[in-house]
């Protein structure tokens, strides 16, 4: 499999874990997702995502910060 289908297949496992709000199994997926991929965004998305749910402000800016600042991720933000 090429990287971005890859990348897919890693996303679709996290939005599984996500939908049955399974937060703690979800961050080390997101861990080994980013060990694997280090500059996807839609790995960061993910990440806002489960911040978001969580309720953790702080942590969902700095990964939005981080986002933005992540030359792979343009296109992504608006």
């Amino acid at each position: 499999m090429e990287k971005d289908a890859l990348v897919r297949a890693k996303v679709q496992e996290i939005d599984v874990f996500l939908a049955y709000e399974r937060f703690s199994d979800v961050e080390r997926l997101i861990e080994v997702a980013f060990d694997q991929y280090p500059d996807a965004p839609s790995i960061q998305l993910k990440q806002l995502e489960l911040y978001h749910l969580k309720g953790e402000p702080e942590r969902f800016f700095n990964v939005l910060h981080a986002l933005e600042n992540n030359p792979a991720a343009q296109g992504y933000l608006i």
